[in-house]
C-alpha cells in the first residue's frame, strides 16, 4: 500500500513538472511570433509557473509605472472567460521593467526570472 501511495506521488510530481515546462515553452515560443507579451506572459516565459508570474507580475507593473514604460493596451481572451483589459509590453520593455524589478525581487527565483527577461532581450537583440 505505501509503494503504491509512493508511486502516485512521484507520477503526480513528474507530470506537473511536465506540465510547467511545457507551459514555460509554449510562452517562450509565443513570444518571436507576437512580439508582445504581458508580463505575467514574460514570466511564465521566464520560467516561472503561473501562479508565481501573476504575483511578480503585480510588482512590475508598479516597477514599470515608476520607469516610465508604459507597453501596449490589449484585450486578453482565454477561453470561455470574460475578456480583460491587459497591458502587453515588447520584449525589450519587458527587460527594462526586469532590471528595477530584480533589486526589489523578494524570492530568489523571482530574481533569476528576472536575469532570465534580460538575457532574453539581450540575445534577440544580437
Amino acid at each position: 500500500m505505501e509503494n503504491r501511495t509512493a508511486r502516485r506521488t512521484h507520477r503526480r510530481a513528474t507530470a506537473a513538472r511536465l506540465r510547467n515546462r511545457a507551459r514555460t515553452h509554449r510562452a517562450a515560443s509565443r513570444l518571436p511570433r507576437t512580439g508582445v507579451a504581458t508580463l505575467a506572459g514574460h514570466a511564465v516565459a521566464a520560467g516561472l509557473r503561473v501562479r508565481e508570474a501573476r504575483s511578480a507580475a503585480g510588482t512590475m507593473r508598479k516597477c514599470a509605472a515608476r520607469i516610465g514604460v508604459t507597453g501596449t493596451p490589449g484585450r486578453s481572451y482565454a477561453g470561455r472567460a470574460a475578456a480583460r483589459d491587459c497591458t502587453r509590453y515588447t520584449v525589450a520593455e519587458a527587460a527594462l521593467v526586469g532590471a528595477d524589478y530584480s533589486k526589489r525581487a523578494r524570492k530568489p527565483e523571482y530574481r533569476r526570472m528576472a536575469v532570465r527577461l534580460t538575457r532574453t532581450a539581450l540575445q534577440t537583440a544580437a
